[in-house]
């Protein structure tokens, strides 16, 4: 038998050491250094959700920048904690900023779809100046909790308030009939039929 690919004896051991300089060279550069290997085992404590949650809580009245940014923190590791989630779309609201509270309000009416996030998404809609959101979400909130007085009430306003008269009427006259007594109602539905 014929060899494919002759070598000289002397080359041979050049290619073998090549080689196994080859092999090992990466596994020395993957080696970390003493100091980088601190920093690697070094693991930060994580943060319990449930305690940054109860201080946002505390501090939510003395020092409202502070509970958002702890409420923010605390929604990375656990997002889905709705009432904590309305606490701080409220403090977004007290610090004027309504953007951002709506965004939360559309976030928390999105998962929870409750006739309380209805009536917290409309009027944070309202104070960003989006009469017709507001009054559309106020109105599909009354029509899928029919037995909120408060919901129906916000909707006939809002509805009425962005210029939506024969909406607000035909609305209110069907809340009046159910709600017969109503004064608010009654009201609005004046208001709708004057116009």
């Amino acid at each position: 038998m014929k060899p494919i690919l002759s070598i000289p004896p002397g080359l041979a051991w050049l290619l073998m050491l090549a080689v196994l300089m080859g092999c090992m060279v990466p596994a020395m550069a993957d080696t970390p250094s003493p100091e980088t290997r601190k920093k690697i085992e070094f693991v930060p404590p994580a943060e319990n959700p449930d305690e940054l949650f109860k201080e946002a809580a505390a501090l939510a009245e003395k020092n409202p920048d502070e509970a958002v940014r702890l409420y923010q923190r605390a929604f990375q590791s656990k997002p889905e904690v709705w009432e904590d989630r309305r606490k701080m779309a409220l403090l977004f609201e007290r610090l004027g900023k309504p953007d951002a509270a709506a965004t939360e309000f559309e976030s928390i009416n999105n998962a929870v779809n409750s006739a309380q996030s209805h009536a917290d998404l409309a009027r944070s809609l309202e104070k960003t100046g989006s009469l017709p959101a507001a009054a559309a979400v106020a109105f599909h909130g009354a029509q899928k909790f029919p037995e909120d007085d408060a919901l129906a009430v916000s909707a006939g306003e809002l509805l009425l308030n962005s210029g939506q008269v024969d909406r607000a009427a035909e609305f209110l006259e069907k809340s009046a009939q159910r709600k017969s007594g109503d004064k608010k109602i009654l009201f609005l539905l004046a208001q709708a039929l004057e116009q």
